[in-house]
């Protein structure tokens, strides 16, 4: 056969897979012009160079967040090389791609690795999601890494909120809960989101308050105050105090609600949070949270 291929099929396959043109072009002429044959020569060619690069890690990347209709709401971290792949234009439309999909698709598992493994194992495009991305690690010469995401939906009256800090290397997501629908329309609560998204970006709470800190946690803080208080030489009823007293300094540390508001060191978010729950005549809970730092916990 002729090495002249049509260019229309050169760009169908290279639509299909997203590899490069001119790859796309020599797999149809190494499978003498069979479309399908071609792809799966691409595939596997994909393949090989995503297992060559998913030893290398994938510390840097983006976070994105998106609210639909009010009603849904996604935080995404997702993986690669460098800062430089991180800002180009491709690694951006394959993650904007990614996040929709992620909007759209309805998920079973629980849990952040079991819900990027069925994510992974989605149907997408005629192919997998994970297929899609094995071309993209082609494409970008980059291991790319699914890593994490959350999918929420409302259930009563309450709104979410999000804030993506430093281009997408911290994002955060909250949900407010109130007693009355119409409240999520105050201005007053509209800003109390916003500035809950700014103080859980700066502050790296733990959980929304102490009782939803996991006890093993609690536990190992509460250990190491225990060794702390052991050279202190005083009678166990004042060492009890001494790790009540620390326990409680780490909770307003670690706590959104006991945490000291950044723009009013006056308030604690919770006394913030009744304060505009008053102003709007409702109640306010904050029901949950999540801050994603690109990278964060993996080696560099």
């Amino acid at each position: 056969m002729s090495e002249i291929i049509d260019a229309a099929v050169v760009k169908k396959l290279r639509d299909k897979t997203d590899a490069g043109m001119m790859d796309c072009k020599k797999a149809l002429i190494e499978a003498k012009g069979d479309f399908d044959k071609a792809v799966d020569l691409l595939r596997t060619r994909g393949l090989a160079i995503a297992q060559k690069k998913s030893s290398r890690t994938a510390s840097q990347g983006v976070v994105r967040a998106v609210i639909e209709g009010d009603k849904l709401a996604v935080l995404f971290e997702i993986n690669c090389e460098t800062d430089f792949v991180a800002k180009g234009d491709k690694f951006q439309v394959f993650v904007d791609e990614l996040t929709k999909f992620i909007v759209g698709h309805e998920f079973k598992a629980a849990g952040e690795a079991a819900l990027v493994q069925e994510l992974l194992a989605a149907p997408f495009q005629g192919r997998t999601v994970n297929d899609y991305v094995v071309s993209n690690v082609a494409v970008l010469g980059e291991n790319i890494v699914p890593r994490r995401f959350v999918r929420w939906t409302l259930k009563g009256a309450g709104r979410f909120y999000s804030y993506i800090h430093m281009g997408g290397k911290i994002g955060v997501m909250v949900e407010l809960g109130f007693g009355k629908a119409e409240t999520a329309g105050h201005p007053k609560v509209a800003e109390l989101g916003r500035d809950l998204c700014l103080q859980i970006a700066s502050m790296s709470p733990l959980a929304v308050s102490p009782d939803g800190l996991p006890e093993a946690v609690v536990a190992r803080e509460k250990a190491i105050y225990v060794e702390q208080a052991k050279e202190l030489n005083k009678p166990p009823a004042v060492v009890e105090k001494i790790i009540q007293g620390k326990l409680e300094k780490w909770f307003k540390e670690s706590c959104l609600l006991n945490q000291l508001f950044v723009k009013d060191n006056e308030l604690t978010i919770d006394q913030l949070a009744k304060k505009v729950g008053q102003e709007a005549g409702d109640t306010i809970t904050v029901r949950r949270f999540v801050r994603f730092m690109v990278g964060d916990g993996l080696d560099k």
